[in-house]
């Protein structure tokens, strides 16, 4: 059987590269919203969490963003290399990206390494989740740039260290990322009104309590503010 191998081709089959036809070397740090952009970081550091884990349990100190974590944990290359990928996915080589394409690859790796039954695999069967969920969502859209994946959700650097498996594990529910988009999206229509009208206080629709802008200004005379719900621990953003 290889029902996680089959599974992981119907995905990336279904990436649909239409959604990175509009990205050009001007606005692919800006075509999408910030809301999605920041639901996007979430994702990634999702992913650098769960890798983060995986290197505490085979004892390895960091590993590089791009690695094949088939490989890795192995110490072997997979057959299934680049030519086959290619020629299996057309549709990933519209996207014209190539960390779209070497995520996609070691998904397909993982996912053979589950159908072996190999053990540490099996542990972590959904370490690739959220990188092809950003994928899918429509946030692949990613550069390897002075040592960072970079992208408009900002930087992550391009080795991940096992430091990151003590962080707690983040919801990346479609519901729980859609939530984030909209929190983002109600804080710029709060930013708008208090730009026209002068108003600092509103609603915050994560828990109902005062929702507070306040405008800073840089030491280079850079107008940014600072929107922090009255609840502890509750929406807390800088925008511009």
């Amino acid at each position: 059987m290889n029902d996680f191998y089959n599974n992981a081709v119907k995905r990336i089959n279904n990436i649909d590269p239409s959604i990175y036809s509009k990205v050009t070397m001007k606005n692919w740090k800006s075509f999408r919203s910030k809301g999605e952009y920041r639901s996007d970081a979430v994702l990634i550091g999702e992913h650098f969490r769960r890798v983060g884990e995986l290197l505490q349990y085979i004892s390895k100190n960091s590993t590089h963003f791009i690695i094949s974590l088939a490989e890795l944990i192995t110490n072997d290359v997979m057959e299934f290399n680049s030519e086959k990928f290619e020629e299996l996915f057309p549709n990933i080589k519209e996207c014209e990206c190539y960390l779209i394409s070497r995520i996609c690859l070691c998904y397909v790796h993982w996912s053979i390494l589950l159908d072996s039954d190999e053990p540490i695999s099996k542990k972590y069967p959904d370490m690739y989740e959220p990188l092809i969920k950003l994928i899918e969502r429509g946030g692949g859209q990613m550069s390897l740039h002075h040592g960072e994946i970079d992208g408009g959700f900002g930087g992550f650097p391009r080795l991940i260290y096992a430091d990151r498996g003590n962080l707690k594990a983040t919801n990346i529910s479609d519901q729980a990322l859609n939530q984030i988009i909209k929190e983002v999206e109600h804080a710029e229509e709060c930013l708008v009104k208090y730009k026209n009208d002068g108003r600092s206080e509103y609603t915050c629709i994560r828990c109902g309590k005062k929702l507070h802008i306040h405008p800073n200004v840089t030491d280079w005379g850079y107008q940014w503010y600072k929107i922090i719900c009255e609840t502890e621990d509750c929406y807390n953003d800088n925008l511009s």
